[in-house]
């Protein structure tokens, strides 16, 4: 069916995408003047990371590429990676959490015990709006160190990936190589094989066909949402390249995780 000469499908898809631009942008700006009224002046720091960093999701291939050659560079995990069997060697600098499951308890926060005690120097990066959670409040006393972070595009539907690369892009990084994500996870989850390289996460095996439904639109929102990042991310002068090995992600520029390794070690900047 077509309306007005296209396909009304991709027409409703982009007037949809059009008022989730509209709401995300309303509901960053309202985030920053709250921080600003806070006269929280820590909120905006950032880390100096340099020219590159590495990010390592949890898609099924993760646990068959060798991460080994990350052992030396700025990297960075998310949410349960910390279960990988390279990650003690890699010892990421920073591991990501947006995922609200770790404040509403269906995550264990002593999640953050065990990488702390495989990953001691470890930073953590979580939505500014977790910031006075008093699940928290142990570690932050304990001299933990945490970023806090007001996602710019809540609302996109871009998840834990699109708030790893917002925090590379604020940190001034130029290039962003990325694995383990093959965009892929609803699919396996309703044949129900493993949508992770560590297998399922358990507490998603309860959900009806109206979640389901409900998944599938924000994954095709995660899509389309993952494509205008990369123009905005190219817009910024960063690149983002896709190590992965597979996936269905064509919007990124793809290489092999060892050529790129190889390429930066010969240029001397690894």
């Amino acid at each position: 069916m077509r309306v007005f000469g296209k396909n009304i499908w991709q027409l409703l898809l982009q007037l949809n995408g059009w008022l989730l631009h509209v709401l995300s942008f309303i509901y960053f700006r309202f985030g920053n003047i709250a921080i600003k009224l806070r006269r929280d002046v820590t909120a905006g720091a950032r880390p100096y990371i340099g020219e590159h960093v590495f990010i390592v999701f949890n898609a099924p291939s993760a646990s068959l590429q060798d991460l080994s050659g990350l052992d030396g560079e700025v990297a960075m995990f998310v949410n349960r990676g910390f279960v990988h069997p390279q990650y003690k060697m890699v010892k990421p600098s920073f591991h990501a959490f947006v995922d609200t499951k770790l404040i509403s308890g269906e995550w264990p926060v002593s999640w953050l015990d065990e990488i702390l005690r495989i990953n001691p120097g470890v930073r953590f990066v979580m939505p500014y709006s977790w910031r006075g959670n008093t699940i928290f409040r142990p570690y932050v006393e304990r001299g933990v160190s945490f970023i806090w972070i007001h996602p710019r595009f809540y609302l996109q539907s871009l998840g834990v990936s699109g708030f790893c690369f917002q925090f590379a892009i604020e940190c001034g990084v130029k290039n962003i190589y990325f694995t383990g994500f093959e965009a892929t996870g609803i699919a396996h989850e309703i044949v129900g094989s493993a949508s992770h390289f560590y297998g399922t996460n358990h507490e998603n095996h309860s959900k009806s066909s109206v979640d389901y439904a409900q998944d599938l639109y924000m994954h095709s929102r995660h899509l389309l949402s993952l494509r205008e990042f990369d123009t905005y991310a190219k817009s910024h002068g960063v690149a983002i390249t896709n190590c992965t090995n597979g996936g269905i992600l064509d919007m990124f520029y793809r290489s092999e995780l060892d050529e790129v390794l190889k390429r930066l070690r010969s240029k001397g900047v690894s």
